[in-house]
């Protein structure tokens, strides 16, 4: 029996091969570069409003709140249910940020330094996802994702035996 998505990213600190399969034709850069680490809290202190997140990246690593990887339902506004459209398209936002690293390191801290003070500025907070250039293009891409899955939900039901 497989081990879950969640198990897997914990134990390996990366992609599951079934998501790097599925969602490794969106991307131009290799899902195996990706890496994952499950935190032992059930949200993650964050500068978005409310103050908490189920995840956030940072350079090449994705941070999940533990229980929120693959888990049915939503947590904190997001879902990362895979089985689901919008669960899928929430992680492809995720690994977005992940490419924009790859891109260009030097660029994308400075691209960060200036969404703080845009988002601080424009909104109050220190991460307004609606003020960021960054956000905004994974915002863009995941739209994207989120459109092709609607299309074929079928092919994400493999995740429902990955619990």
């Amino acid at each position: 029996m497989d081990v879950t998505i969640e198990e897997y990213a914990r134990k390996q600190k990366k992609l599951h091969p079934k998501v790097i399969a599925l969602l490794g034709p969106f991307f131009e850069f290799p899902l195996e570069k990706v890496r994952v680490r499950i935190l032992r809290w059930n949200a993650i202190p964050s500068g978005r409003r409310g103050g908490r997140t189920p995840a956030f990246v940072l350079g090449p690593l994705i941070f999940f709140a533990q229980g929120v990887l693959n888990a049915p339902g939503y947590h904190l506004g997001n879902t990362f249910d895979l089985s689901t459209p919008e669960g899928i398209s929430t992680l492809a936002h995720e690994i977005y940020h992940v490419g924009q690293w790859y891109r260009g390191r030097i660029r994308h801290l400075f691209r960060c330094i200036m969404g703080v003070f845009r988002s601080l500025l424009k909104d109050g907070i220190l991460w307004a996802h609606s003020s960021i250039p960054l956000e905004l293009e994974a915002m863009e891409f995941a739209d994207g994702v989120l459109a092709y899955f609607s299309e074929h939900e079928e092919s994400l039901r493999l995740f429902e035996y990955l619990r």
